[in-house]
């Protein structure tokens, strides 16, 4: 006999989407590391960047932190320790939803929030989707980025650092409709803009091509 359980959740009129990266010790302390604004398209994540200031204190001033404290105590009370995330969201009408969804392991707004973290810089994850082309080599792609001053490094303190290269690499990917995540280093959000706009140039001329190229976040 076959059993099922459906869940059945609101609708919600979404603002933001955002989640909360935090870890449970072995001895069952919890320590909330950061939170990242997620960009989302229906289900599907599409990358992650820092939450604005004001986003910041409605999160602050809802009890937000606390109710992540009482889940994770929850958690580590069942045994869990190790890393994990809360997807959260902020309505159109400034209402703040502690939890939607708890994965329990790393997720890409980690990555990016350990990157922010590491680098001391803005840095806002990305992606982008379309018709790979036939045979790009990722040792070809960084060459040529880094010729273009769009490749991020430490002496430039600025630029793209693409993720995924499976994506580019495998020869089975060719032709295939494919998204590329990448990570793009920066200060102003001017500067983000110029330098995005170039990457995503580079993209649809090198990585994908095709009607199905676009821009995802």
């Amino acid at each position: 006999k076959t059993h099922f359980d459906f869940i059945l959740e609101p609708k919600l009129n979404r603002k933001t989407d955002f989640s909360c990266q935090f870890h449970i010790t072995r001895y069952g302390e919890v320590v909330i590391d950061g939170y990242q604004k997620n960009a989302s398209k229906g289900y599907a994540y599409l990358g992650s960047g820092s939450l604005s200031q004001d986003e910041q204190n409605l999160i602050r001033a809802s009890g937000y932190a606390e109710t992540i404290q009482t889940v994770a105590a929850d958690m580590a009370s069942l045994g869990f320790y190790g890393y994990a995330c809360t997807d959260s969201m902020i309505t159109m009408e400034d209402r703040v939803i502690p939890l939607l969804e708890i994965n329990p392991r790393m997720s890409m707004a980690r990555f990016n929030l350990n990157l922010e973290t590491m680098l001391a810089r803005n840095c806002r994850l990305r992606s982008y989707e379309g018709i790979r082309a036939d045979s790009p080599d990722i040792d070809t792609i960084l060459n040529e980025l880094d010729e273009a001053d769009l490749l991020y490094t430490k002496d430039r303190g600025k630029g793209v650092i693409p993720l995924a290269p499976s994506t580019w690499c495998v020869p089975e990917a060719a032709q295939k409709h494919v998204r590329v995540y990448y990570v793009i280093v920066f200060d102003a959000e001017s500067e983000y803009e110029k330098i995005s706009d170039s990457w995503l140039a580079y993209c649809a001329g090198r990585i994908c091509s095709g009607t199905g190229a676009k821009k995802t976040a």
